[in-house]
């Protein structure tokens, strides 16, 4: 007799405990190292960003977040995601399928769960550098940025796909 054991509703997918341990293995390597001395190429006031090598079926980033910058709304294609903060802090608005926004705040070590999906928008609220990880499963392929609109809705300005950065 064939024996198939199902994930329970409560347990995440297999794809997001790949991504965990990713971010796991990355926090633990970059904890004690001097991140301004990473080669993440700066862009002034905006956020910056870096692809760190990954495991098979994830992808992985570093984000740079001077105070101030922003990322714009927008969501992560098919891709689900595993995000920490390493130092700093950032804030986020984020709607699940057509839920309404809710606001959340990513402290340093919390790791933070963005489910495929989810729009959001995310911002460093404090006067210091941040600097967060970001763990994509499956990889990113594509990004659709949006606008909220008047009545409470949001329109797609535009769609990016991994060769776009």
């Amino acid at each position: 007799m064939l024996h198939t054991s199902a994930a329970s509703p409560t347990s995440p997918p297999p794809a997001l405990d790949v991504a965990r341990r990713e971010l796991k293995r990355w926090c633990a390597r970059l904890r004690f190292d001097d991140l301004t001395n990473l080669h993440v190429y700066p862009r002034d006031t905006q956020r910056s960003y870096l692809r760190l090598p990954s495991g098979a079926g994830c992808e992985t980033w570093l984000i740079v977040w001077p105070p101030g910058s922003r990322a714009p709304l927008h969501d992560h294609g098919e891709a689900s995601a595993i995000a920490s903060v390493l130092c700093g802090a950032l804030s986020e608005s984020i709607a699940l399928g057509d839920g309404p926004f809710v606001e959340r705040s990513w402290d340093a070590g919390q790791m933070l769960e963005i489910p495929s999906g989810a729009r959001h928008e995310v911002w460093n609220p404090g006067e210091h550098t941040a600097y967060s990880l970001h763990v994509y499963t499956p990889r990113l392929a594509a990004m659709t940025f949006y606008e909220r609109t008047e009545s409470g809705g949001l329109m797609a300005l535009r769609s990016e796909g991994a060769g776009d950065w």
